[in-house]
């Protein structure tokens, strides 16, 4: 994906895709500890993000009777905490995603944690996933994204 392009070399973590297989990404999420200041930084600049899943699926009502307590799955936390959907829609154009690429970039490179802080979390990301969500995709589920405008907004 051209996102993948712009941000690369930045510790801007975009979901995984595993080895052998390629994904249709008809959503960007990357996840930034600094999410809010993001969404805020970027909207000024004119770009839409969403957050799609602000809280982790055990502790939805609709899971309620499953008695999901905070913390008892952290990943789950971590990402319901971290992730932000980046425009990605079938009518984006090339300058728009450059435009949302190069603003992300910004912000990220403004923020780079040191090198090895970022191997670190990127390792213990890897560790910790199990296989089947690596199998069917890191992060399913995570709606689709809000555009640069929205999907058939001039």
């Amino acid at each position: 994906a051209r996102y993948d392009e712009l941000l690369a070399g930045t510790y801007v973590r975009a979901q995984a895709t595993p080895m052998g297989y390629r994904h249709v990404h008809h959503v960007y999420a990357v996840r930034s500890p600094a999410r809010e200041a993001w969404q805020h930084a970027l909207a000024r600049q004119g770009v839409a993000t969403g957050i799609h899943y602000p809280k982790p699926i055990h502790l939805l009502p609709a899971f309620r009777e499953l008695g999901g307590r905070r913390g008892q799955v952290p990943h789950a936390g971590a990402a319901a905490q971290t992730v932000l959907s980046l425009p990605m829609y079938a009518e984006l154009t090339e300058e728009q995603v450059q435009r949302v690429g190069e603003a992300v970039r910004a912000l990220a490179l403004a923020a780079q944690p040191p090198v090895a802080a970022a191997a670190a979390v990127q390792a213990e990301e890897l560790e910790t996933r199990p296989p089947a969500t690596v199998a069917r995709g890191a992060w399913a589920g995570v709606g689709a994204a809000a555009g640069v405008g929205h999907a058939g907004a001039a």
